[in-house]
């Protein structure tokens, strides 16, 4: 197969996972999140262009692009997916918009490489949460994992049961058992507990430093009786989600322990803590 057959092999919205159309046609681009779509597709010449950042191509730029890889790699990635229609694919795009079941996260994870997060469109979609990235690359992994013979991608957040929880643009979820991520710091008499580890990568952010306190992120708030005892630690600080779920969680914790504070009237006019970043406000806890 000519370089050219090669552009052609694989078409563009099969390797987004987007229905094709008969004519030039926009979608929301996968390098970022926004509101009005800029990312055209033209399914004649099987090309892109994404207007949002004046860059355009074949497939094989798009996947160079989207997963971090010279033109040499991504052709070669390309050949394997034109190789076979049912062959292994090497995009998160094309069905992470259906959550994966339990079931397969169970069983049918095979989990290929976790190396340090590198890949573009992984660290645009923290840049686009307002995440500091030096930061977050002390506690986070990017993660290659196939499922059924297709291969995605993700951030990865590690447990204390060593699962992880898997983030992008498109998927929220888990491999392997749930719990939750216990941090030790320095000093062992403050904890600060959070809902999601993005959450904890916010207040990191907002710090602009790692507090040498202890932390504790839930993963879901289902997981919230796996918190260990906290009789040892002095202050105790909840910075929760502003919902019911939240609240529900907060109450738990501070009938356990009444002098755990509810920090969460600093951000709460905002959904949960990330919000309150993408904001730009300053934190004052």
């Amino acid at each position: 197969m000519t370089l050219q057959e090669l552009k052609q092999a694989v078409r563009i919205s099969e390797y987004l996972g987007v229905e094709e159309k008969e004519k030039e046609f926009f979608i929301h681009s996968p390098f970022r999140e926004e509101k009005t779509p800029s990312f055209k597709i033209n399914p004649l010449k099987n090309t892109w262009y994404d207007f949002g950042i004046g860059e355009g191509g074949t497939i094989i730029d798009l996947i160079a692009m989207l997963e971090n890889v010279s033109i040499k790699e991504a052709v070669n990635r390309l050949r394997k997916l034109a190789k076979d229609t049912t062959a292994e694919k090497i995009t998160p795009y094309n069905t992470l918009t259906k959550a994966i079941s339990h079931e397969q996260e169970r069983k049918g994870v095979n989990i290929l490489t976790i190396t340090k997060l590198q890949n573009n469109a992984l660290i645009s979609y923290l840049t686009e949460r307002k995440i500091n990235i030096e930061i977050a690359k002390y506690y986070i992994r990017e993660l290659h994992y196939q499922i059924n013979n297709k291969r995605y991608f993700g951030i990865a957040f590690k447990n204390d049961s060593d699962g992880y929880e898997i983030r992008n643009k498109y998927f929220k979820g888990a491999i392997g058992k749930k719990n939750i991520t216990t941090i030790a710091g320095e000093k062992r008499k403050e904890v600060i507990i959070f809902e999601g580890f993005i959450d904890f990568l916010s207040y990191l952010t907002l710090k602009a430093h790692i507090p040498k306190k202890d932390f504790i992120v839930l993963n879901s708030v289902g997981l919230i009786k796996k918190i260990p005892h906290l009789h040892n630690y002095k202050t105790i600080s909840l910075a929760l989600d502003n919902d019911d779920a939240g609240t529900k969680a907060t109450k738990y914790i501070q009938e356990l322990y009444p002098y755990a504070q509810d920090v969460r009237r600093y951000y709460k006019n905002y959904k949960d803590l990330n919000e309150f970043l993408i904001s730009r406000h300053i934190s004052y806890f």
